[in-house]
């Protein structure tokens, strides 16, 4: 189960492919990652590099199992270098590729979780 966009090997292994865990897991993913990435943007926002890369690790961890590809990169650089003295505008474009690698794979989750085959 995998694409140019997204790698879900992991999340089919898992739920051994059973399609209502893997709608439910898909579902709690898309309501979390959203409100992360609005998040990540208050922060910025607010210059809290702390809280940023706190937010990245909290993201991190469910791409493990819903691997966008190239988010979890994005992601673990905005975790590690947001709270360091690391060239903030970097990090700021880090969190701009991660929404934009986001916005990208969102539709195909949505239609795989309302049952169609994206593959």
């Amino acid at each position: 189960m995998v694409n140019e966009i997204l790698d879900l090997s992991f999340l089919i292994e898992v739920t051994n492919n059973d399609k209502t865990h893997v709608s439910n897991v898909i579902d709690i993913f898309i309501e979390s990652t959203d409100k992360a990435l609005k998040n990540m943007d208050k922060l910025i926002d607010a210059e809290n590099w702390y809280e940023l890369s706190r937010q990245a690790h909290a993201i991190k961890s469910s791409l493990h199992v819903i691997n966008i590809i190239g988010m979890h990169e994005q992601i673990l650089f905005i975790e590690k270098n947001a709270e360091t003295n690391s060239d903030k505008k970097i990090v700021i474009q880090s969190v701009a590729n991660a929404k934009k690698l986001y916005k990208r794979a969102k539709p195909l989750l949505v239609r795989l979780q309302k049952g169609e085959d994206i593959f």
